[in-house]
């Protein structure tokens, strides 16, 4: 048997490679903070008034 020796973390065995470390990932962050902001918005808009919702469901349906 070989002797026990300390590994550091910078080493590598003969097996292993070197892993890359992540950077992090602003540019998709960023798309993602701006998607859903911008799906707020539009939520906004298109919100309709919630008793005139209401209402239509109760509403007769006018033919002519």
């Amino acid at each position: 048997m070989k002797k026990a020796r300390l590994i550091k973390r910078n080493e590598t065995t003969v097996g292993e490679q070197a892993k890359p470390d992540r950077l992090p990932q602003q540019p998709m962050v960023k798309k993602t903070l701006d998607a859903v902001n911008e799906w707020i918005e539009n939520r906004k808009t298109q919100h309709e008034d919630p008793r005139k919702a209401f209402a239509a469901l109760f509403s007769q349906p006018q033919t002519q």
